[in-house]
Formats: structure tokens, C-alpha cells, sequence
């Protein structure tokens, strides 16, 4: 399978993202800062022209895109250790940083967000790092039918509460 991948710095949270001044919302410094850093991170990345140029062949035959975002932390930044630790996980919110991580993504591969049609969000430990960062890996994708998500659930093992 093809894939386009590309790391970046951790984006901010949407609560760090956005503030009210005078009863309008706008970006935060920290939001602002961190997208000029991940689209230069994508557009310096060594393969960022075959990126640009695969991504905008699956759009254009007309393939969605899957968009899988993995927030890398170091261990002692994402796992609770010690007797005392009631909850065994940090508050470490990876969903909430996805929207940063796809605004910057479509600005630096000049592709709407609306083609994002599916992804995967997951935190990663990496015992090798200080500081977190994130990972993107872009693939194309055949948008699904409802019909398409039963049969998969019906060949999976699942309890069914109510059917849409």
C-alpha cells in the first residue's frame, strides 16, 4: 500500500488553540507558531514534492484521503508509574490536537480538509525522545456506505445496541 508520511511537532490543543478577544475567536500565538513550524517541516521533508503529487493524483480520481495522526510522548509524559498513581494514564488528549495537525497538513499539501475522510488517532510511547512530537500518515481511501460499516460489523464480534 502507498502511504505519504511526515513528522511534525506536537500541535497545541484546541483549548491552547483559540482565545475570545473582544467576543471574536482567533488563534492563539502558540496555534499560529505551531502551524508556520509543522508546513515547514512538511514542505522541507525530502519527499514532500512525490507527496504532493500522490495525495492530489488520489484526489483527483476522485479517493478520499485517511489521515492517521500518532501524538508521540515519552513514557514518564503519557503512563502514570509508582504505587501512588491512581489513574495509570496521563491527561494526554490526542483527538484534541488533530484539527491543528489537519489545518496544517491541507495548507502545506494545498488539499482541502474536506477530503479527509477517515483517520486514526493514537498516542505513542517512545522511551527514546524528551520532547513529543507527531507522526501523519496519509493514504487514499474509498468512502463507505452505511451498508459498507454493517457488513464489516456483521463479520466482526460486536454486540449491536441500536442500528441507525
Amino acid at each position: 500500500m502507498q502511504y505519504i508520511l511526515f513528522t511534525c511537532p506536537l500541535p497545541p490543543s484546541v483549548n491552547e488553540s483559540l482565545a475570545s478577544v473582544n467576543g471574536r475567536l482567533i488563534k492563539t500565538l502558540k496555534s499560529r507558531k505551531f502551524l508556520t513550524q509543522a508546513i515547514d517541516a512538511f514542505k522541507t521533508d525530502a519527499t514532500y514534492r512525490d507527496a504532493l503529487s500522490l495525495a492530489g493524483g488520489w484526489v483527483k480520481a476522485k479517493y478520499a484521503l485517511k489521515v492517521d495522526c500518532y501524538f508521540v510522548w515519552p513514557r514518564n509524559q503519557i503512563l502514570n508509574t509508582g504505587a501512588k498513581a491512581q489513574n495509570w494514564a496521563h491527561r494526554r488528549d490526542a483527538h484534541n490536537r488533530s484539527k491543528q495537525l489537519h489545518d496544517a497538513l491541507s495548507e502545506a499539501m494545498m488539499i482541502d480538509d474536506m477530503y479527509f475522510f477517515a483517520g486514526d488517532t493514537e498516542k505513542i510511547i517512545n522511551d527514546k525522545i524528551q520532547e513529543p512530537y507527531a507522526m501523519v500518515r496519509i493514504t487514499k481511501h474509498t468512502p463507505r456506505t452505511i451498508h459498507d460499516l454493517w457488513r464489516q460489523f456483521q463479520n466482526e464480534d460486536y454486540t449491536a445496541t441500536n442500528k441507525a
